[in-house]
């Protein structure tokens, strides 16, 4: 569970480009 949750997070931060 977590590691789908810190995956989801890693894309949107790529996404935005934080």
């Amino acid at each position: 569970m977590a590691e789908h949750l810190l995956a989801s997070l890693l894309v949107e931060n790529d996404l935005h480009g934080y």
